[in-house]
């Protein structure tokens, strides 16, 4: 029998030589190619932003996204994204390595509108 490649839909019945592949839970990875099951993903993305992204904070509450911004310490801000799960949304490179951060990104631009485009590209958000 050849196996099949491709997608299949949740009542498909495994077949012997059929390969799968399972995704954990991921915040930032380039599954393009991939096709997928869902036309949105099952995570719920939140987030927690350092205070010089409060307007971008602002943009993705419009949005529908849980993203709280207030004048907390980036140690504050970290122990926030660990505990609640939250991507930690920063201007400040390599702050995922100090603080042992999994969920943690680095904001490029300065102008709000261009973050959240970052942002909707970077995570493949709607």
């Amino acid at each position: 029998m050849t196996p099949r490649s491709g997608s299949v839909s949740f009542d498909y019945l495994l077949q012997d030589g059929d390969r799968v592949s399972l995704y954990p839970e991921f915040e930032s990875m380039d599954v393009g190619s991939v096709s997928r099951l869902r036309v949105t993903p099952l995570r719920n993305t939140k987030f927690v932003a350092e205070p010089s992204l409060q307007e971008l904070a602002g943009l993705l509450r419009k949005k529908g996204y849980d993203c709280p911004c207030a004048n907390f310490s980036l140690e504050e801000l970290a122990r926030i994204s660990k505990e609640q799960k939250r991507i930690l949304l920063t201007t400040t490179p390599g702050l995922e390595h100090v603080h042992d951060l999994q969920r943690c990104m680095c904001i490029w631009s300065k102008d709000p509108q261009k973050q959240l485009e970052e942002l909707k590209s970077r995570l493949q958000l709607e």
